[in-house]
This record gives structure tokens, sequence and C-alpha cells, in this order.
């Protein structure tokens, strides 16, 4: 039963826990809130960097870390164009973009004030959460 219960979770956190937020206020531009492990950061987001660009190191060890989201957010802000921010923008094809374009990762979405947007999740994207839900989990 208590496996039953572990899967069940399992299944719901990747079901629900996935998916974007985006602010676009009336005046200003737009911020894309994201969590480290979305497709769209590591599918669509760093294949549009430059290798040169890429090799500052984007991406997120432990997506629980705020300093490591807060390191990465600071590399974006301070390494990525802003033509490369909005052509993400304009791939995830869910609201309209306008500049100028910020993209922050945070490991939690929740109370943000923004419309949400459901994640593409591939199988390997499921399995991936998965193995590190049950990594961390002690029963």
């Amino acid at each position: 039963m208590h496996l039953l219960n572990t899967w069940i979770f399992v299944f719901a956190i990747t079901l629900f826990a996935t998916g974007y937020k985006v602010h676009c206020p009336k005046e200003g531009g737009c911020i894309i809130y994201m969590k480290p492990y979305e497709p769209e950061y590591y599918n669509t987001f760093l294949d549009l960097l430059e290798p040169k660009v890429l090799e500052l190191g984007f991406t997120v060890d432990d997506y629980k870390d705020m300093y490591d989201c807060n390191r990465v957010n600071k590399l974006i802000k301070e390494n990525v164009k802003q033509s490369y921010l909005m052509k993400f923008a304009r791939k995830l094809k869910t609201f309209e973009p306008r500049s100028p374009i910020s993209l922050k990762l945070a490991p939690k979405l929740k109370g943000l004030l923004a419309n949400t947007y459901n994640s593409n999740l591939t199988k390997e994207d499921n399995q991936l959460l998965i193995w590190k839900y049950l990594k961390n989990f002690k029963p």
C-alpha cells in the first residue's frame, strides 16, 4: 500500500508541478518565471545560446537551491542578449512578448502573480522527475 501511495504522489507531482509563469504588466516588458528543470528552459532556451555563452554554466545542479537559481539568473541577466530572450519568448507561443524580456529561474512558482502555462513534458522528463523524487525519498 505504501508503494502505491508513493507512485500516486509521484504521478501527481509530475502532472501538476510543471509549468511556467509569465507576468507582463501594462507598462514595461515581460518576466518569464520557470523552474530550472522545465523542458522549455533546457530544450528551448539553452539551445538558443551560443556555445561561448553556454560555457558560463547555465545548469542548476540542485533545483531546490535558491542560491544556484540566483547564480544562473545573474548569468542570464548579464550575458544573454535581449534578442535571444525575445526569440525564446516567441518560441514559447503562449503569450505576446514585449520588450524587455526577463527570464528568472525559481525553485517554486507558487504565489507569483502571473499567468500560468503548462510545460510539454516528455516521457524522459517524467522519468527524471520521478528519479529525483525517489532519490530523496526515504520511507
